[in-house]
């Protein structure tokens, strides 16, 4: 049996919609992202386990299907939280945009798992430092979905299915190291 190759690698899509908060309004927000680890052994030794990401934002009012280009870290070694999100776009007065987003996972709640990873809890900030919150969500049939988009890239189908597994034992021990409590300890 061959090594794994440092390029043997995972995608998917998400979609992921839900509000903004305005001043005045809620607006609405629909995100669909592809995402692509950049070769098993980068996205292994990485300490946020990073996935390149790309795709369209919608945002009622200033963003129509703008393009997105970022990151998604999952399972980030510091456990800041399950899922991180960093992504840029420009509105369609082409203002320069920063989302910033986690999926928090609540330690010693399984019950719990399927809200906290359907969950985004995000920041849009602007170039002058304004700051703006919203929450989207992945509805059930889109997370079916984001499951069977999972596809892997190797040289051949049982390496693929190889790679597909790795991808996740990867995702789940990050899901049940997330329901355990916090055990770091604090230095005074």
């Amino acid at each position: 049996m061959r090594e794994i190759s440092p390029t043997d690698s995972v995608s998917f899509t998400e979609q992921l919609s839900g509000w903004l908060e305005l001043p005045f309004r809620q607006a609405a927000v629909r995100l669909v992202l592809r995402a692509s680890m950049p070769g098993w052994e980068t996205f292994r030794t990485d300490p946020h386990h990073r996935l390149n990401v790309e795709g369209t934002i919608d945002v009622d009012g200033f963003a129509s299907a703008r393009p997105v280009t970022g990151t998604i870290a999952l399972f980030p070694d510091d456990a800041g939280a399950a899922v991180e999100y960093s992504l840029d776009f420009s509105s369609d007065d082409h203002v320069d945009l920063h989302l910033r987003g986690a999926k928090a996972q609540r330690p010693g709640n399984p019950r719990a798992l399927w809200y906290d990873f359907t969950t985004t809890r995000f920041e849009l900030t602007a170039p002058d430092g304004t700051a703006l919150r919203g929450l989207l969500r992945t509805p059930t049939l889109q997370a079916l979905r984001c499951l069977a988009s999972l596809r892997a890239a190797a040289d051949s189908v049982p390496l693929r299915l190889g790679t597909l597994g790795r991808f996740g034992v990867h995702f789940t021990a990050g899901a049940v190291k997330g329901l355990l409590p916090d055990r770091r300890v604090s230095r005074r």
